[in-house]
């Protein structure tokens, strides 16, 4: 009996280029951290942005930095990934009874470390990590100057460029601060733009200008930019189930309704198509209908199937790929082209 689509997707040696360091922690060791009345949170409760607030708060020291980026690379190991990049947004932590205070430089240096640690070890050969030093856009721009100022202190190999990310409706400064920040780092490190989450036109242009390397997201743009992207061959890192988790009132659950009233192709086999185990898939027509369909399917656009936050959306790369397999009807030929198109 010949392998069946999951594990074809398993056995897939994988890209993985935009994943969060806090949000590949596992729901059991985030459990461990949080007090009684939080445990089970992200698997209990519809997902809410207050998990990441809960999730920030429990990793509290570089000893746990250390053990959730550990984690995640075993995690992505186990999963048959072979190229990992991890983002995090470099943090301080105060003096406590026990550990002296620590800062920005020293978080840097300790996931730099991990990483290197982990690829010595012999049962995670075939892996390669690198990092990417994310700037929040929600704080203060004087944080951002200050975490490039310590980047730029640091010359490591292992970090492979930077990533500007945070709520864009929740920014303390206006985003032209740091785009001519990010203009200004482009001669030193490679730039990647979390990227038409959210509508808003001008943004989109504002960041287009400044020429990002890569692009996160990117699935609230109109055509014109669809159009910039795809002839630019602007590489973008496509985080299909946490888009449809985050546009919810965009999701269509149809096909999991005693009235199927979809004339998506997809919504007849959502209900017989299973994922890992006996767990049946998501309603798959919302996915096919992304944004970013036609460039994935084209064949040649460098578009990276990526899992954004695997432990708080509870996917992996090889569920990721299975469902855009499924949802853009792939073939298995096409899926393997999908991830040469994906290496960096």
């Amino acid at each position: 009996m010949g392998m069946d689509d999951f594990q074809f997707c398993q056995i897939l040696p994988k890209v993985e280029l935009h994943a969060h360091v806090s949000g590949c922690i596992r729901p059991a060791t985030l459990n461990e951290w949080l007090p009684a009345p939080e445990k089970g949170l992200i698997a209990t409760r519809p997902f809410t942005f207050a998990v990441f607030g809960l999730i920030h708060s429990a990793i509290d020291s570089l000893d746990k930095v250390q053990r959730v980026v550990r984690e995640a690379i075993e995690d992505f190991h186990a999963d048959g990934v072979i190229y990992l990049e991890l983002r995090s947004t470099p943090r301080s932590f105060p003096q406590t009874s026990n550990v002296p205070a620590t800062t920005k430089y020293d978080y840097i240096r300790r996931v730099l470390s991990t990483a290197r640690t982990c690829m010595t070890r012999r049962d995670l050969s075939g892996i390669t990590v690198r990092f990417i030093v994310s700037i929040d856009r929600s704080k203060p721009a004087n944080d951002a100057l200050d975490t490039l100022k310590v980047l730029n202190s640091i010359d490591d190999d292992y970090i492979v460029g930077i990533d500007l990310s945070g709520d864009p409706r929740c920014q303390s400064s206006p985003l032209d601060e740091f785009l001519y920040m990010f203009a200004q780092q482009k001669n030193r490190h490679k730039l990647t733009i979390h990227f038409g989450e959210h509508w808003n036109i001008d943004e989109l242009d504002k960041i287009l200008r400044i020429g990002p390397d890569r692009l996160g997201h990117a699935c609230c743009i109109g055509d014109d930019v669809l159009d910039i992207i795809q002839s630019r061959h602007i590489p973008v890192e496509v985080c299909l189930s946490s888009n449809v988790v985050v546009l919810a009132d965009r999701g269509c659950f149809c096909c999991h309704s005693e009235s199927n009233s979809c004339s998506s192709d997809i919504c007849s086999k959502c209900n017989d198509w299973r994922e890992l185990g006996d767990r049946k898939s998501p309603c798959l027509c919302v996915y096919g209908a992304h944004r970013l369909g036609a460039l994935i399917k084209d064949g040649v656009s460098p578009m990276c199937i990526c899992t954004d936050d695997p432990g708080v959306f509870a996917v992996s790369s090889t569920i990721e790929h299975l469902r855009a397999l499924r949802s853009f009807s792939l073939s298995r030929k096409q899926l393997l082209n999908l991830v040469h198109r994906s290496v960096p």
